[in-house]
């Protein structure tokens, strides 16, 4: 797993760093989200973490304000896929095998599990977390995860 607010690909090629505009096409925009501006423009996501394949193909991004996860192509650098998963994302995380991701709402209070699949990403289930969940790590076989939670009641 390799998990940071700043990613440099071993080639580097390319630096995706959290917190910066991540740019997007119309054609690319996922569906249930509203359409991209023109081509030319970038789209604030805030993407505050972020975690690369160990492969090295793909990044996956946390973003707090679109309150969706990226999967970007790291050789094309584009978006591949998107999808919506809650208010505030905060972490992102990846299982052993980098086939699912672990994602913290906050303010949905909720851990989102997916599902990566080629270039595609899929939600495949959701736990309620008291409090707001924001860091989280998993275990070096993947079967568990830790969370931090703030405010709790």
């Amino acid at each position: 797993m390799s998990r940071s607010l700043l990613s440099v690909i071993a080639s580097g090629s390319l630096l995706l760093c959290a917190g910066f505009p991540m740019p997007t096409l119309a054609a690319e925009s996922p569906g249930g989200l509203p359409p991209s501006p023109a081509a030319s423009a970038t789209v604030d996501r805030s993407p505050v973490d972020l975690v690369l394949d160990p492969a090295g193909d793909w990044i996956a991004s946390a973003n707090q304000t679109a309150g969706t996860v990226s999967l970007v192509g790291v050789e094309e650098g584009r978006v591949w896929d998107e999808v919506l998963v809650g208010q505030r994302p905060a972490a992102i995380a990846s299982d052993a095998d980098s086939e699912s991701l672990l994602v913290t709402c906050s303010y949905s209070s909720e851990l989102v599990l997916l599902h990566v699949n080629g270039r595609k990403l899929q939600i495949t289930g959701r736990i309620a977390v008291p409090g707001q969940p924001h860091g989280i790590a998993v275990n070096s076989d993947g079967r568990r995860a830790y969370v931090a939670q703030t405010a709790l009641d």
